[in-house]
């Protein structure tokens, strides 16, 4: 460290961070040339930057360290309010005060956050787009001055902007009506085609900067598990997966039965559950009950764990496949953030990953980048390359394997549980119904071919095994005539690619 160097200084006394590294320091330099007073007259001219790292790259540190050094305040936009909570916690461990500006807060709460601004006892101030929005809040971050206005999470901006969250698209006004002296956007992960949609939300016709580093995770582990019972392989990866560990699931309801199930097999309060329906005090005690958990299982939408600084994750299991490549390295990226050993594990069952085309006549952004993330469960080569390509990343055709389930040799892409499915519906065509035929998949006893392949499985997993490849069509139950309701071989059996 460099005892002369301000910027290093301050990362040692204040952040406990002995070296900053290159991009951390040029984002820095960035923010602090565009606010000195010598460059008071080329505002125009240094708008801002997008800054795109990967998650645990220290992109906190690329705005909180700076704020301490300008004249004027930091405004931080999150997405959510778990997120919002996590960095005032984590500012204040460092004794660092900040204001919360909110939805839900009452006229005296507001007024006392920003008395604390107007007084210098804080210099950073915490909020949301919703917030950012009302004319009383720009009114009086314009009164105070606002040095750098802060989007972090900015792929929010396209992914989150054109659905359910229309603040994000006024970003770009509330930021002219603040005028702040420097613009920075930072993310994990962007496509060109989310970095244009950033871009063109938040600076419009200015000129802005882009600092990008490969947004590889060495310390990840890559691996896909395709499936016809995802009960049974989520059941598998919670017991043999290194703890703590987050089952993301899309739905509230999905992840909520999730947690009752994978508590049935846990000690007591191992398993909980964490999406957006939970009221405020429920979210809160969910959240410190995770972050302090050294054993814990949390299942999880992704309103969930966006920049929630857990350092010591260590496996992000996908309880089907996310939207888009951005967001699976987003959440997958919650994992190992610590620079340890740390697994991403993908579940799937082969419906969706059999149909990865695109449909005729379609041509969104959203379907493209759907389509392009149900191909990585069955795409040839290297898991890394394949999400790095995904996104267009410089360097990606060289990336180096640090370790996948293909690279490794690990890898399958027949689903786990049709083997023994396939081999029994073969041997007994128009025999066995479906109870029928879960009781012969478990039955040891039988020395009929095919018996009890699948008896280390639970009834249910095997049910569930029949029920997708049915829906698979690769096993056809029959709806008429003397074999009503009998099992036979369906078609296609498993050409997945």
């Amino acid at each position: 460290m460099d005892t002369n160097d301000p910027l290093s200084k301050l990362a040692a006394d204040v952040f406990s961070v002995s070296y900053l590294f290159p991009y951390q320091r040029l984002a820095m330099e960035h923010v602090l040339d565009a606010c000195s007073e010598s460059h008071d007259q080329e505002r125009e001219l240094l708008a801002g930057q997008i800054v795109i790292l990967p998650t645990g790259y220290g992109k906190s540190l690329c705005f909180q360290l700076p704020a301490l050094l300008l004249d004027g305040i930091t405004v931080v936009v999150y997405p959510l309010v778990g997120l919002m909570q996590d960095q005032k916690r984590g500012l204040q461990a460092r004794g660092i005060a900040s204001a919360l500006i909110q939805g839900g807060q009452d006229a005296a709460e507001r007024a006392d956050q920003f008395r604390l601004l107007e007084s210098g006892g804080a210099k950073i101030a915490i909020t949301n787009p919703e917030a950012l929005s009302l004319a009383g809040v720009l009114s009086r971050f314009r009164r105070l001055g606002v040095a750098h206005l802060v989007v972090d999470e900015a792929h929010c901006v396209a992914e989150w902007g054109d659905t359910f969250r229309p603040a994000y698209l006024g970003l770009g006004a509330s930021a002219a009506a603040l005028n702040p002296a420097y613009l920075s956007a930072f993310t994990a992960t962007a496509s060109p085609a989310i970095l244009g949609r950033v871009a063109d939300v938040l600076f419009g016709e200015k000129a802005y900067t882009v600092a990008m580093g490969l947004p590889d995770r060495p310390n990840i582990r890559y691996a896909v598990r395709l499936t016809l019972s995802p009960l049974h392989e989520i059941r598998a990866a919670v017991q043999t997966l290194p703890r703590p560990l987050i089952v993301f699931s899309a739905s509230r309801p999905g992840v909520e039965t999730l947690a009752e199930d994978l508590s049935m097999s846990e000690a007591p309060g191992t398993v909980r559950f964490y999406h957006a329906g939970l009221s405020k005090p429920e979210r809160l005690s969910v959240e410190a009950w995770f972050y302090s958990a050294r054993n814990a299982v949390m299942c999880a939408t992704c309103a969930y764990g966006l920049g929630m600084d857990k350092p010591d994750i260590r496996s992000v299991v996908h309880a089907g496949t996310p939207a888009s490549v951005e967001a699976y390295l987003q959440e997958s990226g919650r994992a190992g953030r610590d620079g340890l050993p740390a697994w991403a594990l993908l579940v799937d069952t082969p419906i969706k990953t059999s149909r990865a085309t695109a449909p005729p006549g379609s041509s969104s952004h959203a379907e493209a980048r759907s389509l392009a993330m149900r191909r990585y469960a069955l795409a040839p080569g290297c898991r890394r390359r394949y999400l790095l390509s995904a996104l267009d990343s410089p360097g990606a055709a060289d990336c180096a394997c640090s370790g996948c389930d293909r690279c490794d040799r690990l890898d399958s892409d027949t689903p786990s549980g049709w083997p023994e499915l396939n081999g029994a519906i073969a041997r007994h065509p128009r025999r066995l119904d479906k109870a029928a035929a879960v009781a012969f998949l478990k039955d040891t006893g039988q020395r009929s071919a095919g018996a009890g392949t699948l008896a280390a499985w639970a009834d249910d997993e095997v049910t569930e095994a029949l029920s997708v490849a049915c829906s698979c069509g690769w096993i056809r139950e029959r709806v008429a005539g003397p074999w009503k309701g009998r099992l036979s071989a369906g078609r296609g059996v498993h050409a997945l690619a």
